[in-house]
């Protein structure tokens, strides 16, 4: 028989006690660990974001304020299928110095942009057949998100930009990245993507 109600106090106490991948919950997540009805649940929701104890995230998503969620986590909840690409990754792999402030994940979605708590998402749509090159990645939340490798973090890079016509940016330390393995990747995209890896490396090679 499903309860009448749950007090602030036993959100709290909920909410307070989940394991890491409870750094987001949703309605029927929150339905099964309560017993609640929809309604019911769904009003908490509202009364819980109010009082601040729960994030909204978009797509019936929502941030447990007492874990700590990350954006990249947030990122691969909101949009699926996605992995982290572009400036991030090469970031990460010290292939480039510039800041990034964005997150930006490709998907075979429609592109779009999504603000959050805790940070701005771009999802970049891209075709099923370059759909590939990532790994799965385990987070401190428990969570498995999927994140480019650094040499197709590149190559997406490339073809986004010239697909819209950007500029490329940021610089490329190309010394961090794996050169067989970028050429292997190069040859899986467009020609016109492949010809401009020299030039781009050549642009950010010091005098």
């Amino acid at each position: 028989m499903a309860l009448k109600y749950f007090t602030t106090r036993d959100w709290i106490g909920l909410l307070s006690k989940l394991p890491g991948e409870g750094a987001y919950v949703n309605v029927p997540s929150l339905r099964t660990l309560t017993g609640l009805s929809e309604k019911t649940v769904r009003q908490a929701c509202w009364r819980l974001s109010q009082d601040g104890l729960l994030r909204p995230l978009g797509s019936g998503w929502y941030a447990n304020s007492f874990k700590a969620p990350t954006l990249e986590e947030i990122g691969a909840l909101l949009v699926q299928p996605c992995y982290i690409s572009l400036d991030r990754v090469l970031s990460g792999a010290g292939a480039t110095t510039q800041p990034c402030h964005v997150l930006t994940c490709v998907t075979t979605q429609p592109t779009a942009k999504k603000e959050t708590p805790y940070g701005s998402i771009e999802y970049r749509s891209i075709s099923r057949d370059l759909f590939w090159g990532f790994r799965a990645r385990r987070t401190p939340n428990g969570l498995t998100i999927f994140e480019a490798e650094p040499e197709k973090a590149l190559l997406d890079l490339i073809y986004l930009s010239r697909k819209t016509g950007e500029p490329i940016w940021i610089d490329i330390e190309f010394g961090f990245l794996n050169g067989a393995r970028l050429e292997e990747y190069a040859r899986r995209f467009p020609r016109s993507v492949q010809q401009a890896i020299e030039p781009l490396r050549q642009a950010q090679s010091p005098a």
